[in-house]
């Protein structure tokens, strides 16, 4: 949220505004800002892409990818994505159930952190 938009902006976003230039794709976003975690909950599937996710690698020894939305289908991105483009290092939490995934000699259970898991906890947590 960019304080250029600040007019725009419901009452309630205008505090988390910033100074900062509008960054237009979440790639672009993750290279610039460079965060730790990636939630997403926009329904929106396949968002985290191989090259956001390796990106997220390249400056997090363990980037941790919250795919929250459901149903599996409009996950953000698989568990097996997660753990295959970060190189084995992703913490993954999804919305919906995945199954166990080998990569590299290891097994990855993947959490379930959907609704009545995180979304109460994680709002509580911003206020």
């Amino acid at each position: 949220i960019v304080s250029s938009r600040k007019d725009s902006l419901q009452h309630s976003k205008k505090p988390w505004a910033h100074e900062h230039e509008p960054v237009n794709n979440l790639l672009d976003a993750v290279k610039v800002i460079k965060p730790t975690i990636l939630i997403g909950s926009s329904g929106v599937g396949r968002t985290f892409t191989k090259e956001v996710i390796e990106a997220m690698a390249s400056f997090n020894e363990k980037p941790l990818i919250l795919a929250l939305s459901n149903p599996t289908s409009q996950s953000e991105c698989t568990a097996e994505e997660a753990y295959t483009w970060s190189k084995g290092r992703a913490i993954f939490a999804s919305g919906s159930p995945f199954d166990p995934f080998e990569y590299n000699g290891n097994v990855f259970v993947p959490g379930q952190a959907n609704n009545a898991y995180i979304f109460h906890g994680f709002g509580l947590g911003l206020v």
